[in-house]
């Protein structure tokens, strides 16, 4: 939804009160629940089963992203031959491979937001081996080692105390503009999945713990905001994937009024479209829309909502379609590689 917001133009009101929102608050917090999610659940299914099927994971991964973002760049190539779009063979090549976060000429308006599916899928083909590797206790070592080194050199990059030494500054250079892009917040959520199965966390729910966790949220959205501020680049980041971190540890076995707003109607109903928004909402951001002449003597603020609520009235549309008609027969698919251990934690 943050990301949605973003994408449709909502620093065209905040910039008037001085401040405005990235879209890679969003895509962080994401990253934050999806390595927490996918790291409790392969724990589990080791835990349980002795062993971790790489593959039914493989299975259940590629069920869920591959089919709507091939059917959608599918759309794209046609699209792009029927109104010259300008998307060219090398970045439609690295939309179908996942490697839209490399550097490149392979980077377009239509198939940019492929770059945090191909972080996603990058991470989750070599992850997997780490928790079928190692114990938790060496890879929690392992997890807190290499986010310590990322944001150390990362500080140190950004404050330009490297720069003196080519070696270092090449090592900064790769942590700033790397691990940062992705990578990190997934870890992130990994490290507290790790913490939550070693105990380090308290079985039972903390009382009155919904306020805590709405606190930490708005703060973990607000810090990460360069218009912050207190804003400090990659610090801000890390602190803000910390907290997002303890939003999901406060929110787990808990049912108090946050929970209960996240688990409404409208954030269900948000969360299983939530996939198939983020794949189509780009036909709709880069679509210029030409409101009706008996719109025309509307003040600016009010045509910009009426075009940014047409726009999330179309993006809706088609990905509630998209889900009903399309996804939901790959989805029934995907239950049949999921053991009975993972299918409870799901649940």
């Amino acid at each position: 939804m943050l990301v949605l917001l973003y994408h449709l133009g909502i620093n065209h009101f905040l910039r008037q009160y001085n401040s405005w929102l990235t879209g890679r608050v969003g895509v962080d917090i994401f990253f934050v629940l999806s390595g927490f999610l996918i790291s409790t659940l392969l724990i589990k299914e080791k835990i349980n089963n002795g062993q971790v099927s790489l593959k039914n994971f493989y299975l259940r991964r590629a069920l869920r992203i591959l089919p709507v973002a091939y059917l959608y760049l599918a759309v794209m190539i046609f699209l792009n031959q029927a109104f010259h779009l300008g998307i060219t063979r090398n970045s439609f090549l690295s939309g179908f491979l996942f490697l839209k976060n490399l550097p490149g000429d392979i980077h377009d308006h239509w198939t940019g937001h492929f770059w945090s599916l191909s972080v996603e899928e990058q991470f989750y083909l070599f992850f997997p081996l780490l928790i079928i590797w190692m114990d938790l206790n060496k890879l929690f070592i392992l997890i807190s080692s290499v986010l310590s080194f990322v944001l150390l050199f990362s500080l140190l990059g950004v404050h330009r105390v490297t720069d003196g030494i080519p070696l270092l500054r090449s090592i900064s250079h790769v942590m700033m503009y790397v691990f940062w892009e992705g990578p990190f917040a997934i870890l992130v959520g990994c490290l507290f999945s790790i913490l939550a199965y070693k105990g380090f966390f308290p079985a039972q729910p903390i009382r009155n713990n919904w306020l805590p966790a709405a606190l930490f949220l708005t703060l973990a959205i607000l810090i990460r905001s360069p218009s912050f501020r207190l804003y400090s680049p990659y610090l801000s980041e890390f602190i803000a994937d910390m907290l997002t971190g303890l939003v999901i540890i406060l929110s787990i076995r808990s049912t108090n009024l946050f929970t209960r707003l996240l688990s409404s109607r409208f954030f269900k109903l948000m969360g299983r479209l939530s996939y198939s928004i983020y794949i189509w909402q780009v036909l709709f951001i880069w679509t210029p829309i030409h409101l009706p002449p008996i719109l025309w003597n509307l003040n600016r603020n009010t045509r910009f909502l009426v075009t940014d609520l047409l726009r999330l009235a179309g993006i809706l549309l088609l990905s509630a379609l998209s889900f009903h008609f399309f996804e939901k027969k790959f989805l029934k698919i995907k239950t049949h590689f999921i053991s009975r251990s993972t299918l409870q934690t799901a649940t």
